[in-house]
Formats: structure tokens, sequence, C-alpha cells
């Protein structure tokens, strides 16, 4: 959508017609997902992030400055908000992970946690070997080199957001093979 063509669709917004905002909403759905999905790598989150970056740009349509490009506000509203929603959902994440830890420790005999730490361990090694080269040499380049995301991005000649959702992706089917070869264990 021309930015003209925004600018008039704005005035008609900021004089009363609210129906107005769903031809933005309309336009913009697409590339405000495209923005926000890859930081939070989860549909559901992405999709309270989306409805939030437009009630954020429709509360704060008197900020917006015709002639300028409302895709780019709209989609900077969204990187923002879902930037927040992932450093909350990881703060979240690793209260419960220390919780957890807290109850394993508090309820579980010594040498049964040493050996639930050297059985976990065994299966993150048996499942890293298993990943594609890549992906290991990804795993190496952040978690152990301490890389950061834009120079790996660099290297590979991949977007940052590319590599945050491999990573993601990598952690995740590490999880899940870690998980089934702890079930199959004795």
């Amino acid at each position: 959508m021309a930015t003209c063509d925004v600018d008039s669709i704005v005035e008609k917004v900021r004089a009363g017609d609210l129906d107005a905002f769903g031809e933005i909403v309309a336009a913009f759905q697409a590339d405000v997902w495209r923005s926000a999905a890859p930081i939070l790598a989860d549909r559901t989150l992405t999709q309270d992030v989306v409805q939030q970056a437009f009630l954020a740009a429709y509360r704060n349509l008197d900020k917006y400055r015709a002639g300028t490009d409302f895709s780019a506000w709209v989609r900077t509203i969204a990187r923002n908000l879902a930037r927040n929603a992932a450093v909350k959902r990881a703060r979240g994440d690793s209260h419960l992970e220390a919780y957890r830890i807290e109850l394993v420790d508090e309820h579980t005999p010594r040498q049964w946690r040493e050996d639930m730490a050297e059985d976990r361990s065994a299966a993150l090694r048996h499942c890293r070997e298993a990943l594609p080269p890549d992906s290991r040499r990804m795993l190496t380049s952040y978690y152990q080199e301490g890389l950061p995301i834009a120079t790996i991005a660099k290297q590979l000649n991949r977007s940052i957001a590319a590599v945050r959702q491999s990573l993601w992706r990598i952690r995740m089917a590490l999880r899940d093979c870690i998980e089934k070869r702890l079930e199959v264990s004795p």
C-alpha cells in the first residue's frame, strides 16, 4: 500500500472512522507478523504481540508522521513488543527452571541427582552428535566460542533472525532428543 494511501486512511481514522483502521491491519499484518515471529519463535505469543502492536499503533496514531513509512513504524512497535515479551518469557522460564532444580535437589538423594546429571550429559552428547554438521557448528560457535549471533550470521551468510530461529530449533530438537533418550534409558 502506497504511503499516500496509508496517510489518507490514517486521516480517516483520526477523524473518527474506526473501521478504516481495519484496512491498515489487513495491509500490514503479514509484515508485522514477520517482524515479531523470529524474535519470539512461538505462534501464540506472536499472535498476541501482533495484536498488541496494532493496538499500540492505533493508540499512538497521533505520533505517526504523514509521509513516512507506516509499515516501518508499526514493525518497529512490533519488534519492541516482541523483544519485551521474549525477555519476560526468558525470565519466567529461568524462574521455573530454578524452581524445578530446587525441587529436585530438595527431594532427590544426592547420588540419584549425580546419576541423573550424568545420564543427561550422556544423552546431550549423543543427541548433539546426531545433529547435522551445520547445526553442530552453529552450537559450537554460539555456546562454546561465545560468538555473537550477528557474527555467526555473517559467517553463514544468513540473517540474524534466521540464525536465532535456527538456534531455537536446534535447542528444541536437542531437548526432545534428550527427553526421548532418558525415557528409554533403564
